[in-house]
């Protein structure tokens, strides 16, 4: 049975390249080098290579309900609150990676994260975006993320516990200030 891989599901998603540091690239591209059957120029190929799932929690969160007492009746009615209509968005994304056999993926990303969380600009340079394509692949719309927080990397499990083959993942945390939803015209029309 055959398996799509996300590159291939009408979506496209990248990371920028401002997006690994140059000392970080410098650093991995020589180890990237002595992989065998490595197909990556660049350690910002191989961490989008990577990629094995994005997930949006980008809905619309309900807002805290306020309850007003009526003195009148028994029971009271609720209202919504207040809030500006852009808080009420979810801007959490989660981006999972397979790990590699030799865990560099892992060691590259904490090392990216430290290098963002350490800097006096803690926003990405250039934020990643996404574009969704149609049957043709053609770009339907793109989703694109301002001001995009790097905010955690899941830890290593070495488990010896189990003959089994195991898919191993790196799972990473990012919050958006802001996520814009930009239609594509169509050509056609």
């Amino acid at each position: 049975m055959g398996f799509l891989s996300g590159k291939n599901n009408n979506f496209r998603f990248t990371f920028p390249v401002p997006f690994i540091p140059e000392e970080i690239e410098n650093k991995y591209r020589p180890i990237l080098n002595r992989i065998p059957c490595n197909m990556c120029d660049t350690v910002l190929d191989f961490v989008n290579y990577s990629i094995s799932s994005i997930e949006f929690e980008m809905g619309l969160d309900a807002s805290e309900l306020i309850e007003q007492t009526d003195r009148a009746t028994p029971q009271g009615r609720y209202s919504r609150s207040d809030a500006v209509p852009d808080m009420l968005w979810n801007r959490d994304i989660t981006i999972t990676f397979q790990l590699d056999s030799a865990y560099l993926i892992w060691h590259i990303l904490c090392e990216v994260f430290m290098y963002y969380y350490c800097t006096k600009d803690k926003y990405l340079p250039k934020p990643p975006g996404m574009e969704i394509l149609d049957t043709f692949n053609k770009v339907l719309y793109r989703i694109t993320f301002d001001n995009l927080l790097f905010t955690s990397v899941s830890g290593l499990q070495f488990d010896f516990s189990s003959n089994e083959i195991d898919q191993k993942i790196i799972t990473t945390t990012w919050k958006a200030n802001k996520i814009n939803v930009i239609i594509e015209p169509s050509k056609n029309a």
